[in-house]
């Protein structure tokens, strides 16, 4: 198929290009839904969402909506942007790639950027949102000092973990007072919090600069975890365990910050966490990645998304998944 040099009509095309096979791009995309009649409902993983049922996709037409967030799309263009923090033009160039198609004019879609139109009105809320959130977590990166004596890590160390130099200030910050939730009043509580860099796969040139999102465990004075909130658009992102320079040829992967510490503890490099089974099924094939290793989380959740990464990625590189030890996670811990 060819598709039209015409900013509107590649748009539109492209749009019509996505319908055949369209609930089976949904439901990979949002692996842990269910269908309702002709619509896919779901979680929302760009947000804290625990139960589906607000967001939704129309597996007829491509149009979908939070209406919890009032995040909403056209096409299913528009609904990868914004599960990967896309925008319009980026999300179609990759859909474009998959599918094979070129412009009029013959050149093939990868080998230049696509020509498109501003995000459509309707994503500017979403927009706006996600980029007050990012600019709040890089604010508290800011203000996040080194871990190295602090609550976090006392929290590495109750969970057999080393704080290793090379993660200090890049990866692991420590916020000794760090928003955390509201209490029943709606006031913010502040709690001592481990703070985690979210950054992209590719593309970020220096990774001690603030990043786009952050993971936070907020901490007991002893050192235990009360919980984990993250904060910032994380989708796409991963918690580079190992720094960027290292991921060459190969790859190993996680879902949790604390499973590929004791992953790369026990001698195996590079290793990233990608924060969530959910963000592990959709993790990206990167570029010039031969090997992609897997270590999956304990439990059906845990091995049926390590099989949903290592199938999308199976057509580019050599996959392995490794299944946790039969006496639990990796961490030894959830």
């Amino acid at each position: 198929m060819t598709i039209r040099t015409s900013q509107d009509n590649d748009f539109a095309a492209l749009g019509r290009a996505c319908l055949p096979g369209l609930e089976a791009r949904v439901r990979q995309a949002l692996p842990d839904g269910h269908r309702e009649g002709h619509e896919w409902v779901a979680r929302n993983p760009r947000r804290n969402d625990r139960r589906p049922g607000s967001f939704k996709v129309n597996l007829r037409t491509g149009r979908w909506a939070d209406f919890a967030s009032e995040a909403r799309g056209g096409d299913f263009i528009s609904l990868h942007a914004y599960l990967h923090g896309l925008s319009q033009i980026e999300a179609a160039c990759e859909i474009a790639k998959d599918l094979g198609l070129q412009r009029r004019d013959g050149v093939p879609v990868q080998a230049r950027a696509w020509p498109g139109p501003m995000p459509p009105q309707t994503m500017r809320a979403a927009r706006r949102d996600s980029a007050c959130a990012s600019a709040f977590a890089q604010t508290l990166w800011r203000e996040g000092v080194d871990p190295k004596g602090t609550l976090g890590e006392m929290y590495l160390t109750g969970r057999r973990l080393i704080l290793i130099d090379d993660m200090r200030l890049r990866l692991l910050r420590f916020h000794p007072s760090c928003p955390f939730g509201k209490d029943d009043g709606g006031l913010t509580i502040r709690r001592p919090c481990l703070l985690i860099a979210f950054q992209r796969p590719r593309g970020d040139p220096n990774e001690r600069e603030p990043p786009p999102a952050i993971h936070r465990i907020g901490l007991n004075p002893d050192g235990s975890k009360i919980g984990k909130m993250m904060l910032g658009p994380v989708a796409g992102l991963v918690m580079k365990v190992s720094p960027d320079w290292r991921v060459e040829q190969s790859c190993g992967l996680t879902e949790g910050l604390e499973t590929a510490l004791a992953v790369r503890l026990s001698g195996w490099e590079p290793v990233w966490a990608a924060g969530s089974a959910g963000a592990l099924k959709s993790f990206p094939v990167l570029p010039g990645v031969g090997s992609l290793t897997v270590f999956a989380d304990p439990g059906a959740a845990g091995e049926t998304a390590a099989r949903a990464c290592a199938d999308r990625w199976a057509a580019f590189a050599d996959v392995t998944i490794n299944i946790a030890p039969d006496n639990g996670d990796w961490a030894d811990e959830d």
